[in-house]
């Protein structure tokens, strides 16, 4: 099946979309040689390698344009299975857990006291992590109307409490929505920053998050791609992905990142954009102070996997987090009446 083209980047897993990417080692899976058409299984797997299971949704996920009957399409049992695949990654995949999630909860820092907005939640998986740390209120907000409603079925089931709004958070009205406008402590986006294809989406991202925050002022956490991650094909394959871009990138230029799931292979398209454009976008949107924080990996990780498995990705990692801090606003934002939280999960 064809996956629509256009659009804002999205993962591909044998013709279907999801957000973000995951992050399993590829030594017990085929991959693609593209230069030779065919699947490959590493040497030393050969005799026990499975054969990846192809995933045949043809869900499209954060903004790519499709036509209507495909998107219908997204709630279906395979759709479920992409999504399923994503979700178990965390508890499979070393990576994500003593990585990823490690570093960027770390950054986050404590929540107890405070209501999250989480950017780009997907299916949901870091606004309940933020809730069972004690948030307040926690709102997951994407793009996709799929994603959304996935995570809503798992809210039934579980009853944490979490929120969950289907909006496009490049728009600059999203942010002046009432119950959104000033309302939060902190925002937080994970792999969220890399799938704005032009400077304005990249800009929307960050003004969403300054009106998001309440007037005296917060904290916007995102983990975001390193502009200078390595173009070396096989520097991140022992942490389960294949990054390929141009060595000397331009702003907004794609990119591409192969990520294996166990028996899945999932693809991702992705924009670069430098320090100085984020910096920029966030400063335009009112973040006054900005760090940059590198990953680090969990001790549980380094005694799991000793601390030569992570040289590589330490030495020159694939994703970086940033803290942007907000002053207090001179005037409050100003809601848009005209729209609500209900009718934006509608549209």
């Amino acid at each position: 099946m064809a996956v629509a083209e256009g659009g804002r980047a999205g993962v591909v897993v044998r013709g279907a979309r999801v957000p973000q990417f995951v992050d399993q080692p590829p030594c017990r899976t085929s991959v693609f040689d593209s230069a030779a058409g065919v699947r490959r299984v590493p040497d030393h797997w050969r005799s026990a390698a499975p054969r990846p299971r192809e995933c045949r949704c043809v869900a499209s996920i954060r903004g790519a344009n499709v036509p209507p009957e495909t998107k219908e399409k997204m709630m279906d049992s395979q759709f479920d299975t992409v999504v399923a695949a994503y979700e178990r990654s965390m508890d499979e995949m070393p990576f994500r857990e003593h990585v990823e999630a490690f570093s960027f909860l770390k950054a986050v820092g404590e929540v107890a006291a405070c209501d999250v907005l989480d950017l780009g939640c997907g299916s949901g998986l870091y606004a309940r992590r933020l809730c069972h740390a004690g948030a307040i209120r926690v709102l997951g907000m994407d793009e996709s109307s799929a994603m959304v409603e996935h995570a809503r079925r798992r809210e039934e089931r579980e009853g944490l409490g979490v929120e969950y709004l289907a909006a496009d958070a490049t728009d600059p009205a999203t942010g002046a929505l009432p119950g959104i406008a000033g309302r939060f402590d902190v925002v937080t986006a994970v792999y969220v920053l890399p799938y704005a294809p032009t400077r304005a989406a990249l800009d929307g991202f960050c003004a969403t998050a300054r009106r998001a925050l309440r007037a005296e002022g917060g904290r916007f956490v995102a983990a975001v791609l390193n502009p200078e991650f390595s173009t070396d094909p096989e520097w991140y394959r022992d942490y389960g992905m294949s990054l390929s871009a141009r060595p000397s990138p331009v702003e907004g230029t794609p990119g591409h990142l192969r990520a294996w799931v166990g028996p899945d292979v999932l693809e991702l398209d992705f924009f670069r954009w430098s320090r100085a454009a984020h910096e920029q976008a966030l400063a335009a949107a009112g973040f006054d102070r900005i760090t940059w924080i590198r990953p680090t990996v969990s001790e549980q990780g380094r005694a799991r996997y000793g601390e030569a498995f992570w040289a590589n990705y330490l030495a020159c990692p694939h994703a970086l987090i940033v803290d942007a801090q907000a002053g207090p606003r001179d005037e409050p934002p100003v809601d848009a009446p005209a729209k609500s939280i209900d009718s934006a999960t509608d549209k």
